[in-house]
């Protein structure tokens, strides 16, 4: 493959890198939670881990531990800073488990979430700042 291919409108790649108007397109903000499971060795099951959430929207309601996709970070690195802000945990094997879509899930506004999960030993997590 040449520098030189060119496209329908006879554009090399870097001609129609130089033209291309990304604000032309909206963008939805990305989001990770992850679903931090651990085996109850007296109950012989599964817990989940939840958080109360400290600010609005739905605040005080619980919800998955979580957050905000910086602009120069991957969706797994923003996975583990949150799960490590909100809970104090860390260096926890993360599996991406789904991605939820849905364009009215958010009432802030289009937002889509990648859901990871792990399975740890039973551990005390502390409560970060977003969290109670």
């Amino acid at each position: 493959m040449g520098n030189n291919l060119r496209n329908k409108d006879g554009l090399t790649e870097k001609e129609f890198l130089e033209q291309y108007k990304p604000g032309d397109y909206e963008k939805p903000s990305v989001t990770v939670d992850i679903l931090l499971f651990t085996v109850d060795p007296e109950l012989n099951n599964l817990k989940l881990l939840l958080i109360k959430r400290g600010d609005h929207p739905y605040m005080n309601s619980w919800a998955l531990p979580g957050g905000f996709v910086d602009m120069y970070e991957s969706a797994f690195i923003a996975a583990n800073r949150e799960l490590k802000e909100e809970t104090g945990l860390e260096g926890i094997y993360l599996e991406q488990l789904y991605t939820y879509s849905q364009p009215n899930r958010d009432p802030r506004m289009r937002v889509i979430d990648i859901a990871y999960m792990a399975l740890i030993p039973m551990t005390e997590a502390v409560a970060g700042d977003d969290a109670s």
